[in-house]
């Protein structure tokens, strides 16, 4: 049976001549009960501490099965999308395989018609450009007969017949004095070199 503080401190004992002093054994006892309830407040507040960490163990064991489970839940879950992938995986391609031909066949259908669409204008241009170059050709052909027959008539005029006739004369006398400078020149080289 366990002594207690309270029993230790108001433990009375019988005296008798020469016996231990009484203050002595009071101060030993004092001593005593105040080192018993030190240790013993230790001890309780080592069991506290022991009582903190088993609980957080527990909680720290109960989130490790719980993390535990859901990792298990997880590679199942996981395991069953590897499977189902399996077993998809060929329907899947087969899909996509089609979607893709149709989007080729899609792609070719509209190319062609925009390659027809541009045929179809670069003809139209080959037209309008065939038919520029006729109007081009018939207009040129209208000036020229329209300028003949204006020059026809203005060398018929007998104003611009004079004129033409004194240009004639300006241009021959222009020749012979170029031709008479350049004789002098020929001549004064052949003296120079002589």
């Amino acid at each position: 049976m366990a002594i207690s503080i309270h029993q230790i401190r108001d433990k009375e004992f019988t005296t008798k001549t020469f016996g231990y002093s009484k203050k002595e054994v009071q101060e030993f006892l004092e001593n005593l009960a105040t080192q018993i309830e030190e240790e013993r407040s230790k001890v309780k507040e080592m069991q506290a501490n022991d009582e903190r960490k088993r609980n957080q163990l527990a909680d720290r064991e109960d989130q490790a099965r719980s993390n535990v489970e859901a990792l298990r839940r997880r590679e199942q879950i996981i395991h069953d999308s590897i499977v189902f992938a399996e077993r998809n995986k060929d329907e899947i391609i087969r899909n996509a395989r089609k979607e893709a031909e149709n989007i080729i066949r899609d792609a070719e259908i509209r190319a062609q018609s925009t390659i027809n669409q541009a045929r179809n204008y670069l003809n139209k241009l080959d037209t309008e450009y065939l038919q520029l170059k006729e109007q081009k050709r018939a207009f040129l052909k209208n000036t020229i007969s329209h300028v003949k027959t204006y020059l026809e008539r203005l060398e018929q005029e007998p104003m611009i017949v004079q004129l033409n006739l004194l240009e004639e004369e300006q241009r021959k006398k222009r020749l012979e004095a170029e031709l008479k400078k350049k004789e002098l020149e020929n001549k004064n080289d052949n003296s120079e070199d002589k």
